[in-house]
């Protein structure tokens, strides 16, 4: 795939976390150029100072995914550089590697630059490297002093030998918004006391690897957390002077992946925080840093500054706040990070409100399909599955076509199973997860979505996932007891965000359906009919132990004498577990089914069920609804439990409430049924 490149790193750097190099070369060409490249951990790509792209698409182990950038022609002495985040670090957002980059010039097919002879190297010194982590999922935190120059450094060929791969997802769109108002404005005062004590919450949330307190040179998140503030909601310009001590918020148009930027006149030396989040609180405020994501860059800088941050995040509000100096603010904004697909349909309707919802979820899986499928653009951008089974099922609608899925299901039959037991499969991937968690339900997912894959959307070669498979297959075998359930699944169990993930032990019903259909769909993809015979043996078994005439009940555990029974635990998922899952079936079930259309609405209330959430209650609850052509009630409960999302965000949450992400990739899966209800506009 590279005719001459080879991987380099800055000298001596390429196994230290948190390294920014910078590496250039000049372009001697008329004639239509392009650039292919691949690395570790992320690159910008800048062309005469313009940025031309952002990547790579992560993938797995030992191996890369090139990406091929189009530089246009009449390019006789233009400057290409490329920066790289070296992480070399664990994380769920990539693989943990040694940083290098590999990269090439063609000029009509010719390789006229190459990596390991016509590319220089620069250490970026204005990056500090000694941080804290950004989570405790992702790398680390951006604090720059853009007074320091880059330092040229020798380059060396570093010992990595990645298998290539395409790189079959689109390319990223990298759009510009340019906020013209400021939505609050005010001034703020530090509390001595807290600075002096030190005090953050997140130090200890987040920093459990990356560098020791002993090593981290800079605390922001100190200075953050003792800032004392009043809101002042008055709309004015965004542009304009900030003094010390005074701040400004921004909204843009709705909720997205992206980078914070902004161009400004810091005069003889200034210092600020850039702060950002997906919503306001109390009253107002960007929020003083809770929960476990550190959204704060600091920025130290002389004269005319343009910045922008190098990694994306996901927000809708941002604030600067003027720590040190005076700023003249010229222009403020974004860059939107999210996918240049194509979004094929819209819904046949003139409804603002459900037109709205849609919207949201065309946002949703343009800001978590950016190479892989995405929970969220900020605390994780990390590829998990059972929320791909349903963001995949919004890119073939979206799309047409099943490009991102494929590179994300392809790099799951690539992962070495690293940290984990044998035949196992990570939770979320591409990643490097040292503490060995993993989800086994999660797995079980992947088998339905394997299987939807190549069935409805025309996938690729089924051998590559043989091995993963049997792998599986094996891996259940040894936990299923004399009833031929699964019992005692060790790791993380996860049925849904509610209670029902507190009676995961012992026999959990909801995860033995699972393994039922999950078994049925590799009796399909592999022409194996005995798993197709043992699937009906557990649902038979499972349907006999909890159902009790009303409700199915979600765990079992064994009395004194060893026998299991049955415990009373009853959620609202695991009736929909039942029903997507082939265990209801049959006019025995009829008055549950019946119930859980009238009963079991957004504001309906049944007493001693524990009520759904929507991951993944609610979208099991979606499925069926329009399963069972209860059209106007699932327009409804859209209406009910989305609406206000995207009126407030326009963007999809990961729960019913704004406690947690509020742009979350399968919440686009929305979309799906909406185009089943209404059909496509002509």
């Amino acid at each position: 795939m590279f005719r001459r490149a080879v991987p380099i790193f800055l000298c001596g750097l390429s196994e230290q976390m948190n390294t920014q190099a910078v590496f250039a070369t000049e372009i001697f060409a008329d004639c239509e150029c392009e650039l292919r490249l691949t690395g570790a951990t992320f690159y910008k790509v800048y062309l005469n100072g313009e940025l031309k792209h952002f990547g790579p698409a992560p993938t797995a182990h030992g191996h890369a995914r090139v990406d091929v950038v189009r530089l246009g022609s009449g390019l006789r002495g233009a400057r290409l550089e490329i920066e790289v985040a070296g992480y070399c670090d664990y994380s769920y957002a990539a693989v943990r590697s040694p940083s290098y980059l590999i990269a090439e010039v063609l000029a009509d097919g010719e390789c006229i630059a190459a990596t390991g002879s016509d590319f220089s190297g620069y250490f970026r010194a204005a990056r500090e490297r000694r941080v804290m982590r950004y989570t405790g999922q992702r790398h680390f935190c951006e604090i720059w002093d853009l007074s320091r120059s880059d330092i040229p450094m020798a380059v060396e060929q570093v010992d990595v030998s990645p298998v290539f791969l395409p790189r079959c997802a689109p390319m990223p769109d990298l759009v510009c918004e340019e906020v013209a108002e400021c939505c609050a404005e005010g001034k703020f005062i530090l509390d001595k006391e807290k600075l002096a004590a030190g005090y953050s919450p997140l130090f200890e949330r987040l920093n459990t690897r990356g560098f020791t307190a002993e090593e981290i040179v800079d605390r922001p998140d100190i200075t953050f957390c003792a800032m004392d503030y009043e809101i002042v909601e008055k709309r004015g310009a965004a542009c304009g002077v900030l003094s010390a001590g005074e701040y400004r918020v921004f909204s843009l148009e709705r909720n997205t992946a992206g980078m914070p930027r902004l161009c400004y006149d810091a005069g003889c030396g200034a210092k600020i925080i850039i702060a950002f989040e997906e919503r306001l609180h109390e009253g107002g405020r960007i929020v003083k840093i809770e929960g476990a994501v550190n959204n704060i860059i600091t920025v130290s800088s002389v004269g005319l500054t343009d910045f922008e941050s190098f990694e994306p995040y996901g927000f809708k509000y941002f604030s600067v706040f003027v720590i040190e100096g005076k700023i003249d603010i010229r222009s403020v904004g974004a860059r939107h990070v999210r996918s240049s697909a194509a979004i094929l349909p819209q819904p046949d309707t003139d409804d603002a409100e459900l037109l709205s919802i849609y919207d949201a979820a065309v946002q949703t899986y343009l800001c978590n399909s950016l190479s892989i499928f995405m929970d969220c653009p900020s605390r994780e951008r990390a590829g998990w599955l059972c929320d791909s089974y349903y963001t995949a099922r919004a890119e073939r609608v979206f799309t047409g076509e099943s490009l991102v899925e494929g590179d994300f299901l392809e790099n799951y039959a690539l992962s070495p199973g690293e940290f984990l037991p044998d035949g196992m499969v990570p939770m979320c991937y591409p990643a490097s997860n040292p503490n060995g968690r993993y989800i086994p339900q999660w797995s079980l997912w992947l088998l339905l979505e394997l299987e939807e894959h190549f069935r409805l959307r025309g996938g690729c070669d089924v051998e590559k996932f043989l091995p993963m498979i049997d792998g599986l297959l094996r891996y259940f075998e040894r936990y299923e007891n004399e009833l031929g359930l699964l019992e005692n699944l060790p790791g993380w169990n996860f049925v849904e965000w509610s209670r029902a993930n507190d009676w995961t032990g012992g026999i959990n019903f909801p995860t033995n359906m699972l393994y039922a259909a999950a078994l049925d769909a590799m009796a399909v993809l592999l022409g194996r009919s005995e798993l197709s015979d043992k699937a009906s043996a557990i649902r038979e078994k499972v349907a006999g132990m909890c159902y009790d005439g009303e409700y199915f009940h979600d765990q079992a555990t064994r009395d004194k004498s060893g026998n299991p029974v049955v415990n009373g635990h009853i959620s609202e998922a695991c009736q929909y577990y039942a029903f997507k899952f082939g265990v209801a079936v049959g006019e025995r079930y009829e008055p549950l089914r019946r119930r859980l259309i009238h009963d079991f609405t957004p504001d309906g209330t049944v007493e001693g069920i524990e009520r759904a959430n929507a991951l993944m209650g609610l979208y099991m609850r979606m499925e069926l609804l329009l399963e069972w052509d209860e059209r106007d009630a699932l327009v409804a409960e859209l209406r009910g439990y989305y609406a206000h999302m995207a009126r407030l965000t326009g963007t999809l949450w990961e729960h019913k409430y704004s406690t947690s992400s509020l742009n979350h990739g399968f919440a686009s899966f929305v979309a799906v049924p909406m185009l089943k209800i209404f059909g496509e506009k002509k």
